[in-house]
């Protein structure tokens, strides 16, 4: 038989003592212990915790994301709301007759009913355009500008299919409103 150091029987004593014992007389040999406090903080917490650099780039990205959730939220209310810009006062234009997808016979001549409104500089002109080609232009009988303009411009039907007229009005600065259009089905002659 061998005889034990007594190294050998102190670990023999860890290992076998139950978990809940009193560990105050524990001891870390002195070999151990000077090889511990040689290392420097960081060396040993790298050994200790492999997997720190992880855990921080991790925390960082969080706090990033929870930065940009935080930055991008709105708080503002329904009754809060921001005031919306101004947007530019445009002339208005409608085509009253014909209504929308009316079908005509190809060389019928037919009437176009279109009123412009402006209230703030009055209309100038009013355009009437077929498939984006000018067909006609009307100014106010009165000289100078109408706040209300109301005209009839003809168009005699050609070419069977689908044309659009569009209606634009003008303010005397060229300030043009939104076109208005229609669409009109253009049947053969039986």
């Amino acid at each position: 038989m061998r005889a034990s150091s007594g190294l050998e029987l102190r670990l023999a004593s860890l290992l076998t003592r139950p978990h809940n014992a009193d560990k105050s007389n524990v001891s870390i040999p002195s070999a151990a212990f000077k090889r511990m406090s040689r290392l420097p903080m960081a060396a040993y917490s790298e050994q200790t915790h492999p997997y720190r650099n992880q855990q921080r780039t991790l925390l960082h990205l969080m706090l990033i994301g929870l930065a940009l959730v935080l930055a991008g939220c709105n708080l503002t209310t329904a009754d809060r709301l921001p005031t919306p810009a101004p947007t530019v006062d445009l002339p208005t234009v409608e085509i009253l007759d014909p209504p929308n997808n009316r079908q005509i016979i190809d060389g019928t001549e037919f009437f176009i009913d279109i009123v412009a409104l402006d209230n703030t500089a009055g209309i100038a002109r009013i355009e009437l355009y077929v498939d984006g080609t000018l067909l006609n232009s009307a100014t106010p009988e009165t000289p100078g500008q109408v706040q209300v303009f109301r005209v009839q411009m003809n168009w005699i039907a050609s070419g069977v299919g689908l044309h659009v007229l569009e209606a634009i009005a003008y303010r005397a600065d060229e300030t043009r409103s939104d076109p208005a259009g229609i669409i009109i089905e253009v049947l053969p002659r039986a």
